[in-house]
């Protein structure tokens, strides 16, 4: 977290999957190196899926 921005650093094994949960309030806000990251609306914030390697995101946090 940094003020406003929770910051979230992911990595993802070869030939794998996943789906990641952010706690914001805006899925819109999400970023992988500044770059708009398709998010889904979640009950907790947004959704994420992801495929392998390792993710810098970023959202708003409130």
């Amino acid at each position: 977290m940094d003020g406003d921005q929770i910051t979230v650093v992911v990595a993802v094994p070869p030939g794998s999957t996943a789906v990641l949960e952010i706690p914001t309030p805006d899925p819109g806000s999400v970023r992988h190196d500044d770059a708009p990251v398709a998010a889904e609306p979640s009950a907790h914030g947004a959704t994420v899926r992801l495929t392998s390697g390792r993710f810098t995101l970023t959202a708003t946090s409130h």
